[in-house]
C-alpha cells in the first residue's frame, strides 16, 4: 500500500493515468460522432489535439499529436532513445533502451561499416548539435534554433552522399517537423542515397509507412511529378 501511495505522487504516472481516460473518451466520441457528449468539453479544457506526450519536460506534453500512432512513436523515442544512424536500418525507427544494446546492434548488423559512415549517437534527451540528427530525432524546437543560427536546411547527413533534414524527418515519421521544413523551403525533390538506391523524400515516407506524411507530400505537385517520373 505504501508503494502505491508513493506512486501516486509521480507526476508522469498520474498524468498517464488521467490522459488514458481522456483518450478513451476521444476514441468513444469518434465512434459516436453524431451523439457526442464529451467533444465540446474536451476541446475547451484539453485542446483540439488529444494525444499528448506524458513526459512533463517534453514540448509535446502540451502540444500533442493528431493521431495516437504518431504520439506512441514519439513516446518510443523517450523510452528507446539510442538510435542507429545507418540509413534504412530498422534500429533507426525502433531505437534501443541503452547505449550497450545499441553497441551490440552495431556489432551484429553493421560490423563492416566504415568508421566515417556513422557517428556513435547519444540519447536524444540531449540537444543535438547537428541539424540532421535533430531532424532524425523529431526535435522541432532544436531544428528551428539551428536554422536561426544559420544552419543550411539542405545539409546532408554525410559529406559525400546523405539524407537532408527533410528526408530524415519523413523517414522517421515526424509530421510537424516535415511540415515546417517544407514551409521553410526544403527541396522536396532532392534525391538522396539509400545504400545502392536513390530516393526522394516521398520514397522515404512510403518506406517508413507514415501515411499522414505521404499524403502531405502527395499534395506537393512537384513531389508527385517526381514520383511518377521515377515509376515510369
Amino acid at each position: 500500500m505504501r508503494s502505491e501511495r508513493i506512486q501516486m505522487f509521480d507526476l508522469e504516472l498520474r498524468t498517464l493515468s488521467i490522459r488514458k481516460v481522456i483518450e478513451e473518451l476521444v476514441e468513444d466520441d469518434k465512434k459516436h460522432a453524431s451523439s457526442s457528449i464529451h467533444a465540446n468539453h474536451l476541446e475547451l479544457y484539453y485542446g483540439v489535439i488529444p494525444f499528448k506526450c506524458q513526459k512533463p519536460w517534453c514540448d509535446r506534453f502540451s502540444e500533442g499529436f493528431d493521431e495516437k500512432p504518431e504520439r506512441d512513436q514519439h513516446v518510443n523515442r523517450h523510452e528507446r532513445p539510442f538510435l542507429c544512424t545507418v540509413d534504412g536500418c530498422f534500429g533507426a525507427d525502433l531505437g534501443f533502451e541503452s547505449e550497450a544494446k545499441l553497441h551490440d546492434h552495431n556489432t551484429q548488423y553493421h560490423s563492416d561499416s566504415q568508421d566515417d559512415e556513422w557517428d556513435f549517437p547519444s540519447a536524444n534527451t540531449k540537444q543535438a548539435k547537428d541539424i540532421c540528427k535533430a531532424a532524425a530525432q523529431g526535435d522541432l524546437h532544436r531544428v528551428k534554433e539551428l536554422l536561426a543560427a544559420g544552419e543550411d536546411i539542405m545539409k546532408t547527413s554525410r559529406a559525400q552522399g546523405g539524407q537532408t533534414p527533410l528526408h530524415l524527418a519523413a523517414l522517421n515519421g515526424h509530421l510537424e517537423l516535415t511540415k515546417f521544413l517544407l514551409e521553410e523551403g526544403a527541396d522536396v525533390n532532392f534525391i538522396g542515397p539509400n545504400i545502392s538506391n536513390q530516393e526522394t523524400v516521398l520514397h522515404a515516407a512510403v518506406k517508413g509507412r507514415h501515411g499522414a506524411i505521404v499524403q502531405l507530400l502527395l499534395n506537393q505537385t512537384d513531389c508527385l511529378c517526381s514520383l511518377l517520373t521515377a515509376i515510369w
